[in-house]
């Protein structure tokens, strides 16, 4: 402005997003630089309010049809989908997202989700030494126990039945044979 009004000339100032030049410099004028103008003429000039940056909206339990949506009305793309079992987010929606809500980013920047599966599957230990289903109870997160008189054999049922979803650390029984 001062530069102007040193050369007679006012302008008209208005001001744009721009990744590379800072913040409250000249991106452009018009006419361009040299250019002989009347006084009476304004010089348009364009100031930089630097890099245009958007926030991830928090998404976190969101079904992943809304969540989309969202970073649509944000200004920002789904970027790869993850999936991961989960005992407190339902089947389908948002578990979180990375960079995470509230992170400043360029507009149109992908945004990765990660989506919950539901609760874990009950494995099927049917068929297996009261050992091996044990093992593999625990191995899937959740509690073994045992009924049966003489539990020697393999195991012919357990509760809740094989892929059934439940929270990690619940009980799983088994029942097992004499022989």
């Amino acid at each position: 402005s001062a530069t102007l009004d040193g050369q007679g000339l006012h302008g008209a100032f208005s001001e744009q997003f721009s990744e590379s030049v800072q913040a409250g410099r000249v991106i452009s004028t018009d006419p361009g630089v040299g250019v002989r103008v009347r006084k009476s003429d304004p010089v348009k000039v364009v100031l930089s309010r630097g890099p245009e940056r958007v926030q991830v909206p928090d998404l976190a339990g969101r079904p992943l049809a809304d969540a989309t949506k969202a970073l649509g009305g944000a200004r920002l793309v789904a970027g790869g989908t993850t999936e991961e079992f989960s005992d407190t987010v339902p089947k389908g929606s948002v578990i979180s997202t990375e960079p995470a809500a509230g992170a400043a980013l360029s507009p149109n920047s992908p945004v990765a989700l990660t989506v919950s599966q539901g609760m874990h599957p009950v494995p099927d230990v049917g068929g297996m030494s009261k050992e091996d289903a044990s093992k593999a109870i625990q191995d899937a997160g959740f509690v073994p126990q045992v009924a049966g008189l003489i539990p020697i054999g393999k195991v012919t049922g357990q509760s809740p039945q094989a892929g059934t979803p439940a929270r990690q650390g619940s009980t799983v029984t088994i029942t097992v044979s004499l022989f």
